[in-house]
Parts: C-alpha cells; sequence; structure tokens
C-alpha cells in the first residue's frame, strides 16, 4: 500500500475509479447511440430526397448530405475508438486501487479463479495479470478488438460510411445524367 495514502483515503479513490468506469461507459454509449442514430437519419433523408432527381440542384444538395454522413460516420469511428481507449485506462486505475487494496487476492475456500473481491464484469477484466503487468499492451494502441461490442458498433458505422458513398455516387450521377442527358453515363 503506498505510504501517503490511509486505507480511507485509497477506498475513496477506489470509488473515484468505479465512477469514472462508469462514466466512460456511460459516454462512449451514449455517442455510439448519438452516431448511429444520426447517420441512420442522414441516409433516411437522404434516401428519400433522391426521390425528387428530376431537378439537378436538389441532387448536387443530396450529394452533400450524404457527404455530411459519411463524414460524421467516419468521426463517429474515431470518436469510438478515442472513447475505448479512455474506457481502457479507467479499467486500468480500477484494476490498480483494487490490487493496492488486495481486493483481487483469491479468497482461497471458493473453487472459482475469479474468487474476489475486485470488480471484473467481463471478460477483459478478469485478466488481471494482463491489464497490470502489460499495462502499455492492454492500452493498445485504439485498434478495437474484434468481438467486442465496440467492434461491432464501428463496424456499423463503417457500413453507414459506406452505404453513405454510394448516396453521394448515386447523386451525383443523378446530377449529371439530368445535365447532359445526351451523354451516356457509364
Amino acid at each position: 500500500m503506498p505510504e501517503q495514502c490511509s486505507r480511507p483515503e485509497l477506498f475513496d479513490l477506489y470509488k473515484l475509479a468505479i465512477d469514472e468506469y462508469r462514466f466512460e461507459v456511460r459516454l462512449n454509449w451514449d455517442r455510439s447511440m448519438y452516431y448511429i442514430t444520426f447517420n441512420t437519419g442522414v441516409v433516411a433523408a437522404g434516401a428519400g430526397l433522391l426521390k425528387f432527381g428530376d431537378n439537378g440542384i436538389v441532387n448536387l444538395f443530396v450529394a452533400g448530405i450524404f457527404l455530411l454522413g459519411c463524414c460524421s460516420s467516419i468521426m463517429g469511428i474515431f470518436a469510438i475508438r478515442k472513447g475505448h481507449l479512455y474506457y481502457r485506462r479507467s479499467v486500468y486505475k480500477k484494476t490498480l486501487n483494487e490490487d493496492v487494496l488486495g481486493l483481487g487476492t483469491p479468497i482461497g475456500q471458493y473453487s472459482s479463479a475469479d474468487a474476489n473481491l475486485a470488480i471484473g464484469t467481463t471478460a477483459g477484466q478478469a485478466r488481471r495479470a494482463t491489464i497490470l503487468l502489460q499495462a502499455d499492451q492492454y492500452l493498445g494502441n485504439g485498434v478495437l478488438p474484434a468481438g467486442s461490442i465496440v467492434f461491432y458498433v464501428a463496424s456499423f458505422l463503417g457500413l453507414l460510411a459506406l452505404v453513405n458513398a454510394s448516396g453521394i455516387v448515386t447523386a451525383v450521377s443523378l446530377y449529371l445524367t439530368h445535365r447532359h442527358p445526351y451523354i451516356p453515363w457509364p
């Protein structure tokens, strides 16, 4: 136990670490849902406006809407990656506090390897040795772990970026065919 902190002070720090962990989870989920909702709305609005394809200038406006959606989807992926790094840093601090307080020490009378007082909600949090002894590897480089929820959310945003990109191509091609009706579009 660090000499500069008493046990009650360490528990207060632990409570703050838990609060920070909860905050990061909530913030990242809310942010992810915002990007998904916004970008789904952009796709729906853009697709609806493509029905008014008779007017060339409207198609350029629709291409702009899809461009906004594409950029927003990509920004969402970067935000999710950054948020996941913050989440992992909060898990590291929580785990460090648990270790200093002795909460990760196995309780011998129980058969489970996870029989301790540390909070290890996910399988990743249960890998205490990796978190504490290989912190740089655990914190990673911003790459989302395959199979994780954040990986699937970022993948969905990537799919929405592709849908928006195809909307740009469609709207621009409609604009060009409307503007130059005698030039066949390849």
